[in-house]
């Protein structure tokens, strides 16, 4: 049964900074260039290991231009045989203008299902003293694994995508008892809502609409069916507590029909008694983004929603730097929204 020691995975990246600085100790004119070695943070990511690794490792090379971090990489292989083995290796890029390479430090583990409850403890040792960890889940699977709990309670903030569990109640249930208390958590598919949430906010922002708020009786909201997913609950959810806010308490109803994956919201309606209405419906989805348009009480105004990429909302989720209060309470009202 193969095994990993800690120490020898910090022996082999304090080799890999020398050989990676050697061949850059002088330039042509014989000036000195060098390596600069950048950490702010340990970033932990766990995915399955038949997920997209070209995709992850773009991803968090993106990533460490604006959060520079010794990266660790969990790869989960569904195999009977039991399997541990790990690399290491650096993510180099040069700002325009300048001599120097900035490198950050990348630790790949490979584990079988059943070795996941040793991986905590290899990890351990590797995390960057004093410096925040941040874990970064990418598969809905892995949550249900024995030494995943372990994993979370190694970081400060953990990031999920509920897009990546197939039963919508469990992947609500995990968001709201992840971590120890204290530990923040996020969902990318929250972050996909942004876009969305301030199209909303941007329009009612006046006092006549913000008026008009306060008596609106329904809220229907348009969703990929055959139930409410996490994206939808959440949507209603913010929404509903926005409207408390402006002291209406409406009710909620709920269009569900089937249409693309790339899409779960296809619109919202909210309707007043004395005639007043605000909808923003969905009319066409196009290459990164959707063709909205907004309709408050018969003016319509069409604007496109891009749909944002897996660096720009992890990027969104670590430009947080504590509690995201409006995201927790709209977790809290999620599994009520149905």
């Amino acid at each position: 049964m193969t095994t990993i020691k800690p120490e020898k995975i910090l022996k082999e990246l304090a080799n890999l900074w020398i050989e990676t600085a050697a061949p850059s100790s002088a330039n042509t004119a014989g000036e000195s260039s060098g390596v600069l070695r950048a950490c702010a943070m340990t970033m932990l990511v766990i995915a399955d290991e038949s997920d997209d690794p070209l995709g992850i490792g773009e991803t968090l090379a993106q990533l460490m231009k604006a959060h520079p971090s010794r990266a660790i990489v969990i790869r989960l292989r569904k195999s009977p045989e039991p399997w541990l083995e790990s690399r290491v290796f650096a993510q180099c890029w040069k700002p325009f203008g300048s001599r120097q390479h900035i490198c950050c430090e990348q630790i790949e583990i490979t584990s079988s299902d059943s070795r996941l409850p040793d991986v905590p403890a290899v990890v351990l040792p590797l995390v960057v003293a004093d410096l925040p960890v941040i874990l970064w889940c990418r598969s809905g699977r892995v949550t249900e694994l024995e030494g995943f709990r372990e994993l979370e309670a190694l970081a400060q903030k953990v990031i999920f995508d509920s897009a990546s569990f197939p039963d919508p109640d469990k992947a609500l249930s995990k968001l709201q008892g992840a971590g120890l208390p204290g530990t923040r958590v996020a969902d990318l598919a929250w972050g996909r809502l942004t876009r969305s949430r301030e199209l909303i906010a941007q329009t009612v922002n006046s006092e006549d609409l913000l008026e008009n708020l306060r008596h609106v009786d329904v809220v229907r909201v348009h969703a990929r069916g055959p139930r409410p997913n996490v994206p939808a609950r959440y949507f209603a959810a913010w929404l509903s507590n926005r409207l408390a806010l402006a002291g209406s308490f409406p009710r909620l109803e709920w269009e569900l029909e089937e249409w693309g994956e790339h899409l779960s919201l296809k619109g919202v309606t909210l309707k007043a008694p004395d005639g007043f209405s605000l909808s923003a419906e969905v009319k066409e989805v196009v290459g990164s983004g959707a063709v909205v348009d907004l309709n408050v009480d018969g003016r319509v105004n069409r604007v496109v929603l891009l749909r944002p990429s897996e660096y720009e909302l992890l990027l969104q989720e670590l430009s947080i730097p504590g509690r995201d209060l409006i995201y927790e309470a709209a977790l809290r009202r999620a599994a009520t929204v149905t």
